[in-house]
């Protein structure tokens, strides 16, 4: 059994962090000593090490309470977890499209600007904001 300090260094996440992962759902202590302190089975390692890595794959902490709920599920399948996934990759590649979008735009006020002493009255890319 870990208690919260155990667990974070083993996880390489602070205690806040678990802690906020508790609140959201998301971890959950096995049991409590007789102090009163938070204890986590091993299996708790594993479940963080899951929500990292989901993290790093742009899924939100609700999408991956999501996952983590079909992997409770004993009538989900491969399947479903593939359908949140290309969903998922649907809204980054959509994102990414509008930072891009984004970047274009910010490079043409960019080179639109003079970059010189001028007033700000006379700045292109505050004028161009305005429009």
């Amino acid at each position: 059994m870990f208690t919260i300090g155990k667990l974070s260094k083993a996880s390489g996440l602070s205690r806040d962090c678990l802690r906020y992962y508790e609140r959201e759902g998301l971890l959950s202590p096995s049991e409590k000593n007789s102090a009163g302190y938070r204890l986590y089975d091993p299996s708790a390692v594993e479940r963080l090490h899951f929500i990292k890595h989901a993290k790093r794959c742009g899924f939100t902490l609700t999408e991956i309470n999501q996952l983590l709920a079909l992997t409770a599920n004993n009538s989900a399948c491969c399947n479903d977890i593939n359908h949140v996934a290309r969903e998922k990759k649907i809204k980054l590649d959509e994102k990414i499209k509008d930072l891009q979008q984004m970047s274009a735009i910010l490079g043409q006020l960019i080179d639109s600007c003079s970059n010189d002493q001028s007033s700000l009255d006379h700045c292109q890319i505050l004028n161009r904001l305005k429009e």
